[in-house]
């Protein structure tokens, strides 16, 4: 990404990161999907209830 960021050429192919990779799916559909993958990854679960 550096490389890309700064105007060079990538030392790696990269067209896997390609955004048209998701034209298959409906935009409801992607944004779905990736807000599954950001939640599997970052949701925490609740904390414990304290014992009385």
């Amino acid at each position: 990404m550096a490389e890309l960021l700064l105007g060079q050429a990538p030392s790696f192919d990269v067209s896997g990161f390609h955004p048209g990779r998701f034209a298959a799916l409906s935009p409801d559909a992607a944004r779905q999907t990736s807000l599954d993958l950001y939640n599997d990854i970052y949701h925490w679960p609740a904390p414990p209830e304290p014992v009385a």
